[in-house]
């Protein structure tokens, strides 16, 4: 993906610029950049990034991801959560948790004017802000009902097949797990350790024009901070006294799956 491209309606974040007359956004969000360069491309495919991201100002968080098309919106996010969970557990880090919501379910409970409000009142797990939304009597009540559900089972066919097919216990099934970016529709995820006071990463179901897919992506600074390359690891030490052959018995060890640490 370029780190700077034209200026398109669909681009998130990022910093505008004005160039020869022209509109282009720097470190826009990688999410909607793909989105932006294959919305025309109907082929399915896996799709993964290590790159900045700017959102707040002019030094960016670097992110590393995953992007799911293949079609089924179901299939796709229980894939985005298995390779999420694969990314993380191959670094060594295994004590984490992951909660998620539907922001399907809620967003068919309210009128799409009152959306917004709804999505801010569940950003903040706020019930005092979502009182002052002007909803109906019936569909408030389930929205707070919403608001208090967490659990391993909610009873929500979507979030039932989720905790189905992955098939993981850190799996937390919370309702006010909504996702800030507005093209999130449908499941969402975060994914959180408790060694670190932030969020490790986030994804799950978007559509942004015609494109839609699952994905997730993972705050680089917060995973290197619990990284430890030697936590759980058998490793073939090799001693470097003969630079060429310790090299090539390294290459030799990592092509059969075998971890190597050269040493002095």
């Amino acid at each position: 993906m370029p780190k700077v491209q034209r200026y398109d309606g669909l681009l998130a974040d990022g910093i505008r610029l004005v160039y020869g007359n022209e509109f282009y956004v720097a470190g826009p969000d990688l999410t909607s950049q793909i989105a932006v360069n294959w919305r025309r491309d109907t082929w399915s495919r896996r799709l993964y990034y290590i790159s900045q991201v700017l959102r707040s100002g002019p030094e960016g968080q670097w992110q590393a991801g995953a992007e799911v098309v293949r079609g089924d919106p179901l299939d796709d996010t229980v894939e985005a959560i298995s390779l999420m969970i694969s990314c993380l557990e191959s670094l060594g880090i295994g004590d984490f948790s992951i909660d998620v919501g539907d922001m399907s379910v809620i967003k068919e409970a309210v009128p799409e004017s009152l959306w917004e409000q709804v999505r801010s009142a569940f950003l903040r797990r706020s019930p005092g802000v979502l009182r002052q939304v002007p909803l109906d009597d019936r569909s408030r009540a389930k929205l707070l009902e919403f608001l208090g559900s967490r659990g391993e089972s909610m009873g929500i066919p979507s979030l039932e097949y989720i905790r189905e097919k992955v098939g993981d216990s850190r799996l937390t099934f919370d309702m006010c797990t909504v996702n800030p970016e507005p093209y999130y529709s449908g499941i969402v995820f975060e994914v959180y350790s408790p060694r670190s006071g932030v969020l490790l990463g986030r994804g799950g179901r978007y559509s942004i024009g015609s494109f839609s897919g699952s994905g997730f992506a993972l705050d680089m600074e917060a995973i290197a901070s619990l990284y430890d390359n030697r936590r759980g690891v058998e490793r073939r030490v090799i001693t470097r006294s003969d630079i060429g052959r310790a090299m090539v018995e390294a290459r030799r060890m990592v092509s059969m799956g075998i971890p190597v640490e050269v040493v002095p």
